[in-house]
C-alpha cells in the first residue's frame, strides 16, 4: 500500500514539474522585432528567447530558411546548444550568406527543444518544442550574383 502511494506521488510529481512548471523551459520570445539586418557578405536575423534557468543542458536551437517560390531551395543552420545561456532573456543572431539567397520571398523556421532531465524522464518522452516562422521579402539588389 505504501509502494503504491509513493509511487502515485512520484508520479504526479513527475507530471506537474514537466507539464506545469516546466522546470527547464527555454521558448522563443520573437524572430526578429525589426526587420532582418543586412551586412556585407550576410543577412542575420535577431531571435530572442526566454529561458528559465542558466545553463540549461540538454536544450538545442535549429533553425532553417526556406524560399517560398522554391521549396526545394532550403538552408539549414548547424543545431546548437543553449548551454551557455543565462537565466532570463536573450538574444542570438541567425546569420545566412547572401551568395547563396536569391531574391523573393523567404520563410526562416526557428525551432527550440528541450528534452534532457536526469530526473524526470518525462522530458526525454516528451520534450517541450516551440517553434515560430518569419516570412520576409529579399528585394534583388540584396542577393550577391555568384562568380563562377
Amino acid at each position: 500500500m505504501i509502494r503504491e502511494v509513493f509511487l502515485g506521488i512520484v508520479i504526479a510529481a513527475a507530471l506537474a514539474d514537466r507539464y506545469g512548471w516546466k522546470r527547464k523551459q527555454a521558448v522563443i520570445s520573437d524572430i526578429g522585432e525589426e526587420e532582418y539586418q543586412d551586412d556585407d557578405n550576410v543577412i542575420r536575423f535577431p531571435v530572442s528567447f526566454k529561458t528559465s534557468r542558466s545553463n540549461i543542458k540538454g536544450a538545442q536551437v535549429e533553425y532553417c530558411l526556406r524560399d517560398k517560390n522554391d521549396p526545394s531551395t532550403v538552408i539549414t543552420g548547424k543545431t546548437r546548444s543553449l548551454f551557455f545561456s543565462k537565466k532570463g532573456v536573450a538574444r542570438e543572431y541567425l546569420f545566412f550568406s547572401r551568395k547563396y539567397l536569391k531574391a523573393g520571398n523567404w520563410v526562416l523556421q526557428v525551432r527550440m527543444t528541450h528534452g534532457d532531465c536526469r530526473v524526470n524522464p518525462l522530458y526525454r518522452l516528451f520534450p517541450i518544442q516551440t517553434t515560430q516562422e518569419k516570412n520576409f521579402y529579399l528585394p534583388a539588389d540584396k542577393v550577391v550574383i555568384a562568380d563562377d
